[in-house]
């Protein structure tokens, strides 16, 4: 509420004097951020005033934010042998002594910890360039096939045959395939826990990408001192303040040793089980756990 203790009123009654705040706007939490001025100004030949509500476009610039691995591309034939060359490249490039064709039995010039974290950092930068040409690719063709589409609908209004309808239901095919990698795309960054094959309510799964955008926004603080701040360039600087105190190091002072003294322990068995390097079984067991969907390490 804009005015909850003000005595301002919307509509007026001359005789007898009546007066009423009958007249609003509703908006949601995310737009009232965004509200500028809000004011109540004189009707033009009726009993009602006229309510000005201003806001502004979310002053948040969106930058390229965090990278996520599309799981569809897992099905694309040509971006799987880009990433078995990009292994092949990469092994061959710290490659040291033994059988290179047994990738598992190499010497390689770097630990295998360092080499796992090079491998994904190519993999992640092959993948980035792949999804970006892909998805240039994939607009350029849908808007042809709007463009067709709209050529054979006009053709269609003037000269109906069987030829140009068939033509026309073919473009509408490929264009409904197209658009249902959309919505698969739509679900996913949505992050909808559940959906029913065929269904087709690509509206809600719109819905919940965009509420997953409003909220990883920050629109309006308020600070220490209680003052509301809405500028990002000021918002972005409390932000930068709170984490540096936050994980500024301080001086841990202990008054005894009780802090230090305790008894657990990991037995001999246990120890045991957490030497030596990941097996090959717990590596697919933990595979298996994993949800459907989700990227591993990248």
């Amino acid at each position: 509420t804009c005015y909850p203790v003000d005595r301002k009123f919307t509509w007026r009654q001359t005789s007898p004097i009546k007066q009423s705040r009958i007249d609003y706007f509703l908006v949601s939490e995310d737009i009232f951020s965004l509200m500028e001025y809000t004011k109540i100004i004189p009707g033009y030949r009726t009993d009602h005033s006229a309510i000005v509500f201003s806001f502004s476009a979310s002053p948040a610039n969106r930058g390229k934010g965090y990278w996520k691995f599309n799981s569809q591309l897992l099905r694309d034939s040509n971006y799987i042998d880009i990433v078995k060359t990009c292994i092949r490249d990469t092994l061959s490039e710290y490659y040291s002594v033994g059988n290179i064709d047994d990738c598992l039995h190499v010497e390689l010039l770097c630990n295998d910890q360092v080499f796992f974290e090079i491998l994904k950092m190519k993999i992640r930068s092959v993948s980035i360039t792949y999804s970006i040409r892909k998805s240039r690719d994939e607009k350029e063709k849908t808007l042809k096939l709007e463009n067709d589409r709209q050529i054979l609908e006009n053709q269609m209004n003037l000269n109906p045959t069987e030829f140009i309808q068939a033509s026309l239901n073919q473009k509408k095919g490929e264009l409904e395939n197209r658009r249902q990698d959309i919505v698969e795309g739509l679900l996913l960054r949505s992050r909808a826990n559940w959906h029913e094959n065929g269904e087709r309510c690509s509206e809600y799964f719109c819905k919940l990408e965009k509420k997953s955008s409003i909220n990883k926004t920050i629109s309006e603080l308020i600070n220490e001192k209680g003052n509301h701040i809405s500028e990002q360039s000021k918002i972005l600087f409390e932000q930068e303040q709170y984490y540096r105190k936050l994980y500024s190091s301080n001086h841990l002072c202990v008054d005894n040793d009780f802090f230090f003294q305790h008894d657990v322990k990991l037995s001999d068995e246990q120890k045991n089980s957490l030497e030596g390097n990941l097996s090959f079984k717990e590596c697919g067991e933990s595979l298996k756990l994993m949800k459907n969907g989700k990227s591993l390490w990248l």
